[in-house]
């Protein structure tokens, strides 16, 4: 069963002739099936929309809740749920799993590659881009390369006055 919020995504869906039902509905409302119905659940990049307050009336751990709560009831004994997400930041993330186990969820989390450079980093304070250290660090990635690259000066990385 395929549920979205987007009746246009789920007419791209009958036209892919995919399997199953398909259901408009908000999962922030809650998802509207009978206790045990389910023998699991796996969701694709959609969970993190739940914390979007796209309405005045709509709160992101109420609905992130009732999401939750519902879907736990419709799921079977010992049955599993596997959500890929994409939280903008850590708090996201945090609100996500508070709620997911305050309806009754246990299990954890699994990043797939934490150490990679691609991976998104999540830090707090100003940028880093464009600072003194980045543009050193820069430097010297580039000399270690082989390219030729202009001396570090007292100037490097220093802002320079406003033009006319």
């Amino acid at each position: 069963i395929g549920v979205d919020i987007s009746r246009a995504m789920l007419d791209v869906a009958v036209e892919r002739e995919v399997e199953g039902d398909l259901l408009l509905a908000d999962m922030g409302d809650g998802i509207p099936f009978r206790p045990g119905t389910f023998d699991g659940c796996i969701s694709i990049s959609a969970v993190q929309w739940l914390c979007n307050a796209d309405k005045k009336s709509h709160s992101p751990p109420k609905r992130l809740y009732r999401f939750f709560s519902t879907l736990y009831t419709a799921l079977a004994r010992g049955s599993r749920a596997v959500l890929q997400l994409y939280p903008e930041n850590s708090e996201q993330l945090e609100l996500i799993t508070a709620q997911a186990m305050r309806a009754g969820f246990t299990g954890g989390m699994v990043v797939d590659y934490p150490n990679s450079a691609k991976a998104k980093k999540n830090a707090k304070g100003k940028s880093v881009k464009k600072s003194r250290d980045w543009i050193l660090e820069k430097k010297e990635r580039r000399r270690r390369q082989g390219k030729e690259v202009r001396a570090d000066t007292k100037y490097t990385g220093r802002k320079r006055r406003p033009q006319f």
